[in-house]
Order: structure tokens, then sequence, then C-alpha cells
């Protein structure tokens, strides 16, 4: 008795593996939900009915007419996946020489699409993971570039003679935002601690932070005039 129970968790952990690896197919076929085997997705049986033998053999086809096909759309689904993958560098805020040094490493790889997937699937998760901690250091970047500028426009000799009405206007708002980098890199490291020291454009966040903003303390500490 426990053995029987043993297979059919067993085969219950199989039916999970093969509905995951359907899905993945269909993600990366661009298969329409319409188009798509309404067993291999769960919409006629949970897992204790798939693991019949005739659910169980047409899970098996659906997965090897999948997998056929995405042998012969090789081209289209590494293509496909090298967007993606694009994508999530920029969210993930991923170096260019490690972007360069993946696809660099899976030339030389026979399973390119395997390479991509997994890379994919890290990817999404720690997107998924940090999301708050990435927006926030877009906008803290956004704010150091600002700053940057700012810095020059204040050092113009001759910007008092230029800034007429709406320019007075924008500087002084631009002013505020510049002011606030150092609360912002407060809350950074705050998350950096307690969420995780992650690594952002080929460095740890605490460090990208304290450099961004020590460059940019002058800005944010002038006040005009």
């Amino acid at each position: 008795m426990v053995e029987l129970r043993t297979t059919l968790e067993q085969k219950k952990v199989e039916v999970r593996t093969i509905m995951e690896q359907i899905a993945g197919l269909y993600t990366r076929l661009d298969i329409l939900s319409c188009e798509q085997c309404p067993l291999a997705i769960g919409q006629v049986c949970g897992v204790e009915e798939l693991v019949k033998d005739e659910n169980f053999r047409q899970l098996k086809e659906e997965k090897n007419k999948l997998e056929k096909m995405k042998r012969e759309n090789m081209a289209a689904i590494i293509n496909r996946a090298k967007i993606e993958l694009v994508g999530l560098w920029d969210v993930c805020l991923v170096a260019k020489e490690e972007q360069s040094l993946f696809l660099t490493g899976i030339d030389a790889e026979v399973d390119v699409d395997e390479a991509l997937e997994e890379e994919i699937g890290r990817l999404r998760k720690f997107s998924s993971q940090h999301k708050e901690t990435l927006q926030k250091v877009v906008a803290f970047l956004e704010q150091c570039d600002l700053a940057e500028d700012l810095k020059e426009r204040m050092q113009d000799p001759n910007r008092l003679f230029k800034s007429r009405g709406k320019t007075m206007v924008k500087e002084e708002q631009d002013r505020k935002r510049v002011n606030t980098i150092p609360r912002r890199k407060e809350e950074l490291l705050a998350l950096a601690e307690h969420k995780g020291d992650i690594v952002v454009y080929g460095q740890s966040l605490s460090t990208l932070v304290e450099d961004y903003a020590e460059g940019t303390l002058p800005a944010t500490n002038s006040q005009g005039d």
C-alpha cells in the first residue's frame, strides 16, 4: 500500500513537470490560448485525474508534438528569446559587459535555447523579487543625471542673463528634485541592508549608490545665484 502511494505521488510529480514543460513550450512557440490543449493546461481535470493512463498519454503526446514544432522553428524561437532577454536585462540593470559575456558563452553551447530559457527564468524571478528596489534605482540614477545637468547649467557665467520665466521655474523645480538625492540614497541603502545588496550594473547596490551620491553632492548643496 505504501509502495502504491509512493508510485502515485511520483506520477503526480511527473504530470506537474510535463504540464510546466508544455506551458513553457506554448509561451516560446507563441501559441494562442484558444489553440492550447485544454487537458494540458488543467482546464479539464486536476492532477489526480491526469495521472490516469489515457490522460497521461495525451499529455505526453502534446509535449512530443510541441517539441517537434520547437525543433522546426528553432531560429525564430531563439530570436524571440533573445528579444525578451534584452528587455529583462534593461529591467534588471545588467551591465553591458555581463550581457556580452553571456552571449559569447551561449555561442559555444549546443542547447542555446535552453541556456536562454534558464537565463530568462532567472531574470524573471530576480525582477519580481526586487521590483521595488530596481524601480527606485532607476529613479535615483535619473536624479543623479539631472544633478550633473543642473551643475553644468549653474556653472554657466551667463546663466542669469539667459534665464527668464519658464527657464527659471524649471531650474527651481530641478533643484528641488536633485535635493531629494540624499533621502533617496538612504532609502536605497536601507533596501540593500534589509532586502539584499543586489548587483546592478556590475557592482553592489550599496557601492553604486554611495559612488553616485558622492559625485552629485556639490549639485545637491548648491543654492544658485
